[in-house]
């Protein structure tokens, strides 16, 4: 320690006998050094270098004294002076301004000014020094991230626990609905948020993050300036120096859009999973940027699984029990949906059940929310286990395929599933592949008699006739007789309609 005092003792006395030792001060450490009498204010000297700092040559100094404080804007001279006086009555307080200086040329240019008070033996103010330092550029860089951040919505904050100030950015202050020239406290801040568990729980973070440095992020709701209710995020982080926390800071956003909607879409899919669980149907939902996907109970019991066990409950895993020969259809269909090329994922095929056996699935869903740049983000669906319907199906196919007359079976879309020989030979379709098509489409020229008359047989109606008319799209008429009547999957569910008709032209032309 006496060594300390010794140094700086002749540090003190260096100052006092060396003038090249203040002239090093002032060419390295600052952008300009002032002092002035407070007893007698118009005697002030300013340094060169700050009269350099503000465009005036050493030819252009003034011969009679000029005061800093003639080129300073004049809202940042009230703050200053505030501060300044502040200072004189407390030299606790500390003396540091940022303000804005004309430069010659017209231009602004931001200075810190910091600086400390010498009095005399009666602690009375005699003289007050300052040092200045050019902030132009910092400045410069913060009107263009506050740009940025305004753009995006995102505003910032910053506690000084020291000088017990805060700092609120523009956006921050367009969130809380006030006036630019709104100077907060850390009382008031607290304040604009919503009275009860919202206002404790802040109180609560910014003091664990002052006592302790816990860095928080929180969403909670404010009132703001105009009495409106607002959902915020706030970010908070914490700066210490030999144990004591400086500062906390941190970032403030308007969610309350982004709120709005999700509380939306979450009332939405609530209702749409309680009108699913009444069908026993699986429910599942998938965020696709991240993998992460969640399955209810019925989803799980259908492979003979439980939510507790994980085996199948993510996507991986979950392709893993499809059937080799299915896979490559449920990809394609799903990078369909994803490219917007179809707006519902529909698709059917097999998956392996604990017990080692396959069942057949019908999967469908539909992306319900896209991230900015146009990514599928959220899938919601269902799956039913069709198993029963998929056997019924396969007993009807194996008939149809072997029938010597025409018929022909579609589901309930009128998509053909099987279509015999002597079909594609009466209707002139033999070598095209039909199945999956739909029936409307395979014949465009079907008119709303006939599409009633498919309507009525899916609600378990039949209908025969014994001669009519068919005019193709080609010009030709073609006779044929029918009988549509729907069939069943085993539990009594209409799966389709099956057609057996008869061409019975050449009878009616002879």
């Amino acid at each position: 320690m006496d060594d300390e005092y010794h140094l700086r003792n002749e540090l003190s006395l260096l100052f006092k006998s060396n003038e090249a030792v203040l002239h090093l001060m002032e060419d390295n450490l600052s952008d300009g050094i002032c002092i002035w009498d407070l007893q007698q204010p118009e005697k002030e000297w300013m340094s060169p270098k700050l009269w350099l700092t503000l465009g005036y040559q050493p030819h252009e100094i003034p011969q009679q004294p000029v005061s800093w404080k003639s080129f300073m804007n004049p809202s940042d001279l009230a703050i200053t002076m505030d501060n300044l006086e502040q200072h004189l009555q407390n030299p606790n307080y500390p003396f540091d301004t940022k303000g804005r200086y004309q430069h010659k040329n017209g231009a602004t240019v931001w200075l810190r000014c910091k600086g400390f008070a010498v009095s005399d033996n009666h602690a009375k103010p005699l003289r007050m020094f300052a040092m200045f330092t050019d902030i132009t550029l910092e400045k410069k860089q913060e009107a263009f991230l506050d740009e940025c951040n305004h753009a995006a919505k995102v505003g910032y904050w910053d506690v000084d626990v020291v000088a017990g100030t805060v700092f609120w950015s523009r956006v921050t202050k367009e969130i809380h609905e006030v006036a630019y020239t709104y100077q907060p406290n850390l009382t008031d801040g607290i304040n604009f948020y919503k009275p009860g568990y919202d206002q404790l729980l802040i109180e609560q973070l910014v003091q664990e993050a002052i006592n302790q440095g816990t860095p928080f992020e929180t969403e909670l709701q404010i009132i703001t300036g105009t009495a409106k209710l607002k959902w915020v995020r706030a970010i908070g982080q914490t700066e210490f120096v030999n144990g004591k926390c400086l500062r906390v800071y941190g970032t403030f956003q308007d969610i309350t859009e982004e709120k709005e909607a999700k509380d939306a879409m979450t009332a939405k899919h609530q209702k749409l999973v309680n009108v699913l669980e009444g069908t026993q149907a699986g429910t599942w939902e998938w965020n696709v940027q991240t993998g992460e996907t969640l399955f209810n109970q019925r989803c799980a019991e259908m492979l003979g699984y439980s939510l507790s066990n994980p085996q199948p409950y993510n996507m991986d895993s979950w392709y893993s029990l499809i059937h080799k020969d299915d896979l490559n259809i449920c990809k394609t269909k799903l990078s369909e949906c994803f490219r917007g090329k179809i707006e519902f994922y529909d698709c059917e095929y097999r998956m392996k059940h604990k017990n080692g056996e396959w069942i057949w699935v019908a999967a469908k869903g539909k992306v319900i929310s896209w991230t900015e740049d146009g990514k599928p983000l959220m899938m919601f669906g269902t799956q039913m286990n069709i198993t029963k319907q998929r056997v019924a199906f396969e007993q009807n196919r194996v008939f149809i395929d072997q029938a010597p007359s025409a018929i022909a079976m579609v589901d309930k879309e009128m998509r053909y599933l099987a279509a015999s020989q002597k079909w594609l030979m009466d209707y002139c379709l033999s070598g095209r592949n039909i199945i999956g098509l739909s029936h409307y489409e395979v014949f465009p020229e079907i008119g709303e008699d006939w599409k009633t008359i498919h309507r009525d047989c899916l609600k378990g109606d039949f209908n025969q006739c014994d001669a009519a008319a068919f005019l193709r799209s080609d010009g030709t008429t073609q006779w044929i007789s029918w009988d549509v009547r729907p069939w069943y999957v085993v539990d009594g569910e209409i799966g389709g309609l099956i057609m057996n008709t008869a061409n019975i032209t050449e009878l009616k032309q002879s």
